[in-house]
């Protein structure tokens, strides 16, 4: 008898786990910009400090930015903004906004790279 109250009670005890990881797991994001919806990661990848290197280390070069970014969307979601800019739902001209508005979705600031462009 007393075992089946020991298992009972652990399987208490994993619900209780199990809720309680479920309430840690963070939500995806999303971000509307321009009227284009975009599903973002609940956390950055891991990989990003990488990428924070290389556009460092760039400076004023595009590409390692980019390189990022699509590390955060995902392929087919960096395809979808491709799609925009050359549809100019989303002009290129605001691409640095829409770049800050996902970085603010994570509560960072992507840096001086505005800054460093007209320097």
């Amino acid at each position: 008898m007393s075992a089946s109250n020991g298992s009972g009670s652990k399987g208490g005890r994993r619900q209780a786990t199990a809720a309680a990881r479920a309430e840690k797991t963070p939500k995806e994001k999303t971000l509307t910009f321009n009227g284009v919806r975009f599903k973002l990661p609940p956390t950055l990848p891991d990989t990003i400090l990488f990428d924070m290197v290389e556009v460092e280390a760039q400076g004023a070069s595009p590409l390692p930015m980019f390189r990022m970014l699509r590390s955060i969307l995902g392929q087919e979601q960096f395809g979808t903004l491709r799609e925009a800019v050359e549809t100019e739902a989303i002009p290129a001209e605001e691409l640095d906004r829409f770049i800050e508005g996902v970085f603010a979705k994570y509560g960072v600031t992507p840096g001086e790279r505005s800054a460093s462009r007209t320097s």
